[in-house]
């Protein structure tokens, strides 16, 4: 069965969405501190997942972070953002922000290697950051300084599908969790679930 990006991000918005309208007052308010747009309403997170932020265009969408189906210890709730670099769609990144019971935000980004001659970072990693969108939007009130050129942690991932699913099984866990999330996701499409479940495992494996 054929996969796409947008098949999984978009079914996984609509979960996240369907949590965030059940969140208190108190974490919605809380997420407007980071001053960070949040897609609140389907089309919106629809738009962000299908036209994603361009960091290097003056003229495209502005980063809007989608609310993540998310309630582990500690986590008052999560965002994801997907954004285009140089390398165009086949290098789509994940900009990931968690808001924590206490304390600041904290961010990091899933993106694929570098495709220069001569490079340290020529490897999927994820990283920490302090601002979101490839430096270009602010994250108010996140922890800073930090070293955000490393630690660059290695991720099992060779494409935007598999780097998703990556981030995924790193809010959800494995094998229980993303595996909940997944069927929720797709519910009522029970070949959908197992095709990108078997996807997790492959690269897990």
């Amino acid at each position: 069965m054929s996969v796409s990006v947008d098949e999984l991000l978009l079914a996984y918005a609509r979960l996240g969405l369907q949590h965030w309208a059940n969140e208190s007052p108190r974490v919605k308010a809380r997420a407007r501190t980071i001053r960070v747009a949040i897609a609140t309403q389907q089309a919106a997170a629809e738009n962000a997942v299908t036209n994603p932020f361009r960091p290097l265009s003056a003229n495209g969408n502005p980063m809007q972070l989608i609310p993540m189906p998310c309630k582990q210890n500690r986590v008052y709730a999560a965002f994801f953002a997907p954004w285009v670099g140089r390398t165009g769609p086949a290098g789509l990144s994940f900009d990931l922000v968690v808001l924590s019971q206490q304390g600041p935000p904290f961010a990091f980004r899933f993106e694929p290697g570098s495709h220069y001659p001569v490079t340290p970072h020529g490897y999927d990693h994820v990283q920490m950051e302090e601002t979101l969108g490839q430096r270009r939007v602010p994250l108010a009130g996140a922890v800073t300084p930090l070293p955000t050129r490393y630690p660059a942690f290695p991720i099992p991932s060779k494409d935007p599908v598999t780097r998703f699913l990556a981030m995924a099984v790193a809010m959800h866990g494995y094998p229980t969790g993303v595996d909940n999330v997944l069927q929720a996701a797709f519910q009522g499409n029970a070949n959908k679930r197992k095709t990108y479940l078997e996807i997790t495992k492959a690269i897990l494996a």
